[in-house]
């Protein structure tokens, strides 16, 4: 397995995509997981792992970050230094869209910037176009005025080797300024 150099922490977006881009191909690397099964599982198994790999790659996450969204407390999975609010999913077999309404919700109401990484780990993932379509409309139904742009990055496999689909979400303006489409 090849190890590359993560670009530097003035780009939190492009590190925490390569950050994940890494992990996700060491998962699926025959002689990193030898007896963890780690596609098998899910996200709450996946969770502790995935904070101690993101800590030694951003030296200071916050997990489980609480925020208040129309007076009521949510939680992100992890906040990372520059206010990036980060949610994590794990698909093992065929994705269902509206499991992932409330992700999207909360990063649109974000005040910082948001990514949604998830590791699809299933044997057919959705087109790129499907992908974009289906969260799209996730990001318009979401309830409220504030429309903070997010970032989804999706990795997936094409054949044996790791793909990453990448593409942002709301106003391309407030996409723009925020750094999100790279």
């Amino acid at each position: 397995m090849a190890v590359s150099k993560l670009p530097p922490n003035k780009r939190p977006m492009r590190r925490l995509a390569h950050a994940f881009q890494l992990l996700y191909e060491a998962v699926l690397d025959g002689t990193f997981d030898k007896s963890r099964a780690l596609p098998e599982r899910g996200e709450r198994k996946l969770l502790l792992p995935v904070r101690f790999f993101l800590l030694g790659v951003f030296y200071k996450i916050e997990p489980e970050a609480k925020i208040t969204i129309s007076q009521s407390a949510k939680r992100f999975d992890f906040m990372l230094k520059g206010n990036v609010a980060v949610e994590f999913a794990v698909i093992r077999r065929q994705i269902n869209f509206r499991k992932h309404q409330s992700e999207i919700t909360k990063l649109r109401h974000h005040d910082g910037r948001g990514a949604y990484v998830i590791l699809d780990f299933s044997s057919n993932p959705p087109e790129t176009k499907r992908l974009k379509a289906e969260f799209r409309a996730l990001y318009d139904k979401a309830k409220g005025a504030n429309q903070r742009p997010i970032q989804i990055m999706y990795y997936s496999r094409e054949g044996d080797a790791p793909k990453l689909r990448k593409f942002a979400l709301g106003p391309k303006e407030r996409a723009e300024e925020a750094g999100l489409l790279v």
